[in-house]
């Protein structure tokens, strides 16, 4: 069988291989350099998009803020005027109500004054008959006792036992006198004592008799609530007694606040208005107060009265 020798020189392909490898390597090289840049791209345009996506959505919500704040100064700026007139309303109100006060108080004060200086006179003409009584008697008394007085006999001495036992009896005389002036005195004072006992209290014992004062009640409104002051005439307290006017000023102020107010009826007023023109009519006060006194119910438009609970 044949044989045959081939002899193949690879140098020239190993060369070319060389050459094919330096390329491939380049390529690989350019395309490591293309990547690269390409991803360098892709990097700074997501970076550029995010940032303007940050922008946006920052100015977008920057825009609703400000137009949420917009809306939210001018709600507040309306509630603020708002407030402001009724604040000015509340502080005129508070004026008004403050003056009307002033003037109530010194209209009624001016009429409390003078129906204290009325009561003060009759309770003068009332104890005139006592002090003239007391002024009598004490000068009787007076009298009485430099009546008393001793005297000295002056005699011879034969008359001189007479003229003592005369002296003696007179003495004996005038102490019988002088104690039954002092039984009298005492019982005219027991009998008196009583009479006033009876004019001051009760006659009727053991049954409840009703007494009308006059009062006023001031009901005034704060931001606490209604607050009820009662006012009663001066002097009152030394006749009754500070713990009467306390209690009476609890109750009153108990039953207003627990029971309220209510309006008068019209025959109601009628009677009301009736028995005071008479009381006026009837009264010792001059012209000038009776006619303050009229015009004082004559202005009076509402009549209200306590609720009956």
């Amino acid at each position: 069988m044949a044989k045959y020798d081939v002899t193949v020189d690879t140098r020239d392909m190993a060369n070319k291989i060389d050459t094919v490898s330096n390329k491939v390597s380049g390529v690989t090289t350019a395309v490591v350099a293309m990547e690269a840049a390409v991803i360098a791209a892709e990097r700074d345009a997501t970076n550029k998009l995010c940032k303007r996506l940050n922008k946006g959505f920052f100015s977008l919500v920057t825009s609703q803020i400000e137009q949420k704040n917009a809306t939210a100064l001018s709600s507040v700026n309306a509630y603020a005027s708002e407030l402001i007139q009724q604040q000015e309303a509340l502080l005129d109100l508070k004026k008004r109500m403050g003056d009307d006060f002033v003037i109530l108080t010194e209209r009624y004060s001016k009429l409390f004054r003078g129906l204290d200086v009325a009561l003060h006179n009759r309770v003068h003409e009332l104890d005139k008959p006592v002090i003239r009584f007391c002024e009598w008697d004490v000068a009787i008394t007076l009298n009485r006792l430099n009546n008393l007085i001793g005297t000295v006999p002056v005699n011879q001495t034969e008359s001189l036992a007479t003229t003592q036992a005369i002296a003696a009896a007179h003495i004996k005389r005038n102490a019988q006198a002088l104690i039954a002036q002092m039984t009298n005195f005492l019982t005219t004072c027991k009998q008196q004592s009583a009479k006033m006992q009876r004019i001051k209290l009760n006659s009727f014992v053991g049954k409840s008799v009703l007494r009308y004062l006059p009062a006023i009640i001031l009901v005034k409104k704060e931001d606490r609530g209604e607050v009820v002051e009662t006012k009663l005439p001066s002097g009152l307290e030394q006749l009754i007694g500070q713990r009467s006017c306390t209690k009476i000023r609890e109750n009153m102020e108990r039953t207003v606040e627990g029971s309220g107010w209510e309006n008068v009826s019209i025959e109601s007023q009628r009677m009301v208005a009736g028995k005071l023109e008479r009381l006026i009519a009837t009264s010792g006060l001059n012209e000038r107060v009776k006619e303050n006194m009229k015009k004082l119910m004559a202005r009076n438009e509402t009549w209200l009265n306590v609720k009956e609970g």
